[in-house]
């Protein structure tokens, strides 16, 4: 992705749709126990039993391991009694438990965050292109760009890596100060060079040029409906 080493862990799942290892380890273990609770072989039925009932009892097994494991998620999950262990329904609930907290766990990491505004409440496109899913982990556009210096660019603006008065003088001055280098006269963000900043006629060319890309971009779906529209006329 391009961005330091000491950015946000965070954004290295929400951006790409990994999960994080602890998770999956654990979401692996779990399908494990359904395997062998819906299987026919009574032997590794028994040998399941009796690791929940050593646990039970205070004594170490991997089901002791397991139970470690789910209380040091950073998210809540409710770890069943033993025999909660032995039963299909309850399993699956503690698997549901895990896959779904880790999504909200991530996503409220990224909210708290205010580096990462431009992830904030963000939506993806539903069957209609409507933009109204919430999808915490997922492999994003952005990161799908086949140019590695536009797609490293657009990350590093995205996820507040950039090179941006805002941020790099973020330890030397206080936020006020940190001026745009073109006029002078507003904070350097990211927002304000993109979109408003007229004090260099490079920066003013390059955003009517690019505008005018999104325009024509944007309005080619529409312009294809209505061709389609007037032949079905």
């Amino acid at each position: 992705m391009g961005l330091h080493a000491l950015c946000s862990a965070t954004v290295l799942f929400t951006e790409t749709g990994l999960i994080p290892l602890r998770v999956r380890r654990l979401s692996l273990l779990i399908r494990y126990i359904l395997y062998v609770l819906e299987s026919p072989a009574e032997f590794v039925k028994s040998a399941l039993r009796e690791s929940v009932r050593l646990d039970f009892e205070g004594r170490p097994s991997w089901v002791t391991s397991l139970r470690q494991a789910v209380a040091a998620l950073p998210f809540e999950c409710a770890f069943p009694d033993p025999n909660g262990l032995l039963c299909v329904e309850r399993v699956t609930a503690l698997l549901g438990e895990v896959t779904g907290g880790v999504g909200v766990w991530l996503q409220q990491s990224v909210d708290g965050n205010a580096k990462l505004g431009f992830l904030h409440g963000r939506r993806e496109p539903d069957e209609d292109g409507a933009l109204t899913v919430k999808v915490p982990l997922k492999l994003r556009y952005y990161l799908k760009v086949a140019h590695p210096g536009y797609r490293r660019a657009l990350t590093r603006v995205l996820l507040s890596e950039h090179k941006y008065a805002v941020e790099i003088l973020q330890w030397k001055r206080p936020f006020a100060r940190r001026l745009c280098r073109f006029c002078g006269t507003r904070v350097e963000t990211v927002e304000h060079l993109w979109l408003w900043c007229a004090g260099h006629s490079d920066l003013r060319d390059a955003r009517k040029e690019f505008m005018g890309d999104i325009w024509r971009v944007g309005h080619a779906p529409w312009r294809q409906r209505q061709s389609g529209r007037s032949w079905r006329l």
